[in-house]
């Protein structure tokens, strides 16, 4: 999350206490907590999340008294030292126990480093936490919340906020780049870009930290450009300038005008302006004074693509830290950026970028482009026929299944244990013999964590013509694998994890629903599942559920309802992903509770087979499905789907305005204000139609 924007209500303070900082009821921060709550509660309190939680649980604080960021080593320092290089806060309270593991890391270094360089107050221990509540803190509050004075400096004026890379793979006019270097890497990054500045004028924005920012920017104006950025934005691009001319070594005089500096600096580095490059440079702050953290804080926001950090090879601690920070930023989960830090590596991602834009999509953008079209966390294509749907061609796919469900159960462990809902039918039944294989082969190892436990469950009851396919039956022997008690297949010796299967005790389909104490508090426990692993099959006479569940047909609908597409984990759905009426009511997981699951990213859907694409495509438009594990073939399929989809609702949608004056400054307005409207990033058009005035008989007629 973001800082409060806008004059908050209250001055800001961040307050950030490291574990053993806030570790027990008489730790330091915990005691000032407590002792200065009425001064505290009078600020809006930002926090990173364990510091959050410490004062929330002291029965003191509301939640409404504290703003929770992320957590400290998943970027939360990142947002709260990005709040003092914007000068959103008054003070920072950073607590920091030695013994804990990482209390020397990066990111504290940088907290402190801004706070300083930007004139913010910094305590560090408690007995000036202690003064600074008694002494200072009232002071702030006679401000009335005034926000700092220099607290948008930080803005360049051509300040806009980046697009989302929300998992669906950005055009390159969609991105944004970074850049930074330090003194000693300026005229690398100045090589670099005069290399490639057309490719880099391409994305939607280019941020820098300050003096690189500037000097790029200024190096590639024309001179309409440079007349704006020198005479009309004060001191601060020649500030910049001035600073980039001394760490070049050039024998350029800083001193001189700044554009006759400019100009034998073209000269010299042999630079051709280049006025859209210009245009998209966004010259933040100085990296120092909390250019690194401003970038840094885009990246955990999912608005920058790449980062291009240069820096002298023999600097342990390039920028202060900053370039730690920036690399450390881009590995954090579930973060999407690529980050640069050598001259080799940022001209090889140039020239991918050339056959990139060059090139039709490729399976794995089309992968990626469907996670977020469809809303699914995972897409994992096995290459195998889909027609005819062989058990030789189904190995590939139960394999790859068998794979990404050992590294869910092996995640799962890891956390201490989980419940695992597993379907039925011959799908599941080859899953498990290729777990068994990989086991028996060396390729896999069962996870061994003390205290963990994993309770294994059927997603739906007894299913009684074939044991051996039945989920009980299935979820009994990834228990046993999982807990060391592998059969003939295992290896003797292996240790695993504790584990139990939870069972129905009924059919899985009655007519009238009735269930049992036991049944009725399964089903309730597996709606809060871990993970759910189900397949798909169309709904006809050649189905698993029809051929070998034993159950009447009667409780089935008619084979020939062609609104059903089929069946998942034993779930009746139509075509358009609605819920099927049946005659009977299900013993397990239904309709409402795989949504559910779907939406913790819990469901994960195998299936295979080019006669089951339209109860793929039913099940994840119903957003009953998390991962899915298909064919290339399939997923090939679906991105045609998705594209069509695309091309009739979002993509070149010319939108009509009809006007009714033809005085050209009204006009004008009107067209600024509508393209506003649009979304940089939109496909659509404006077309402009004439005024429209009454003609005769009160009718409309267009003038032209």
């Amino acid at each position: 999350m973001t800082a409060n924007s806008g004059v908050p209500s209250k001055p800001q303070v961040i307050l950030v206490a490291s574990p053993h900082a806030r570790d027990g009821e008489l730790s330091p921060f915990l005691t000032f907590a407590r002792a200065h709550a009425d001064t505290l509660k009078n600020f809006a309190l930002h926090c990173t999340e364990g510091t959050a939680l410490s004062l929330t649980g002291t029965g003191l604080y509301e939640r409404a008294d504290v703003v929770s960021h992320r957590t400290g080593s998943h970027g939360g320092l990142v947002e709260v030292a990005a709040m003092v290089a914007r000068g959103e806060c008054s003070a920072v309270l950073l607590l920091i126990d030695a013994r804990d593991p990482h209390h020397d890391d990066i990111q504290n270094q940088i907290l402190k480093r801004v706070a300083n360089k930007r004139g913010v107050r910094l305590i560090i221990t408690y007995a000036d936490a202690a003064r600074w509540a008694l002494f200072e803190a009232p002071a702030l509050l006679d401000l009335a919340a005034e926000p700092p004075r220099d607290g948008v400096m930080w803005r360049p004026a051509n300040w806009r906020p980046g697009i989302l890379n929300d998992g669906r793979p950005l055009h390159l006019g969609q991105r944004t780049l970074a850049l930074t270097s330090n003194d000693g890497s300026k005229g690398t990054m100045i090589e670099f870009v005069k290399a490639n500045v057309a490719m880099l004028a391409r994305h939607y924005r280019i941020l820098a930290t300050g003096t690189t920012g500037w000097l790029l920017k200024l190096l590639y104006a024309n001179e309409a450009q440079e007349v704006e950025f020198l005479d009309g934005m004060g001191s601060q691009p020649i500030e910049y300038f001035d600073r980039a001319l001394g760490s070049l070594g050039t024998s350029i005089d800083p001193g001189r005008r700044p554009s006759a500096a400019l100009s034998d600096l073209r000269r010299q580095l042999e630079i051709a302006v280049h006025p859209e490059f210009s245009d998209k440079v966004m010259p933040l702050l100085a990296g120092p004074e909390g250019g690194d953290v401003l970038v840094a804080n885009e990246i955990i926001e999912h608005r920058c693509d790449t980062v291009i950090s240069f820096h002298e090879p023999a600097e342990s601690r390039p920028f202060g830290g900053g370039g730690r920070m920036l690399e450390q930023t881009c590995q954090l989960p579930g973060v999407n950026t690529g980050c640069l830090d050598n001259t080799r590596s940022a001209q090889d991602w140039a020239k991918g970028l050339a056959v990139e834009v060059s090139s039709p999509p490729t399976p794995t953008l089309q992968r990626a482009e469907l996670r977020a079209a469809f809303d699914l966390t995972e897409i994992v294509a096995v290459d195998f026929n889909d027609e005819p749907y062989t058990d030789q061609e189904g190995h590939a796919l139960h394999r790859a299944t068998a794979g990404y469900l050992h590294a869910v159960v092996t995640r799962l462990v890891s956390e201490g244990g989980g419940r695992i809902v597993v379907s039925w039918g011959w799908v599941m039944r080859q899953v498990v013999d290729e777990l068994r294989q990989m086991y028996a082969a060396g390729e896999i190892e069962l996870p061994s964590a003390h205290g963990a436990h994993l309770t294994w469950s059927p997603a739906i009851g007894v299913l009684p013509a074939q044991p051996s396919l039945g989920a009980e039956s299935i979820a009994h022997e990834l228990c046993s694998l999982y807990a060391g008690r592998a059969g003939t297949a295992g290896r003797a010796g292996t240790a695993g994890t504790a584990g139990t299967v939870e069972a129905f005790t009924q059919p899985g389909y009655m007519l009238d629903g009735t269930l049992n104490a036991w049944d009725e508090e399964l089903t309730k426990r597996l709606q809060g599942a871990d993970v759910v692993l189900v397949s798909a099959s169309p709904w006809d006479e050649q189905s698993g559920l029809y051929q070998w569940s034993g159950v009447s047909p009667e409780l089935f609908p008619p084979t020939t309802d062609e609104r059903i597409a089929g069946t998942i984990g034993g779930v009746f759905i139509n075509h358009d992903g609605t819920r099927a009426e049946t005659k009977s009511v299900l013993v397990g997981l239904n309709y409402e509770d795989l949504a559910t699951a779907a939406s913790r990213n819990a469901v994960i859907l195998v299936c295979g087979g080019a006669n089951r694409r339209s109860i793929i495509r039913a099940a994840i438009d119903a957003r009953l499905v998390s991962v899915l594990i298909t064919s290339r073939s399939t997923v090939d399929w679906l991105h045609h789907q998705s594209v069509r989809r695309a091309d009739a609702h979002d993509e070149d949608i010319p939108v009509h305005v009809y006007v009714s004056t033809d005085d050209e400054r009204s006009l004008g307005a009107i067209r600024e204000a509508i393209g506003n409207l649009l979304a940089p990033d939109t496909d659509s058009t404006l077309e402009w139609a004439p005024p429209v005035r009454e003609g005769p008989a009160g009718t409309s007629s267009a003038l032209a």
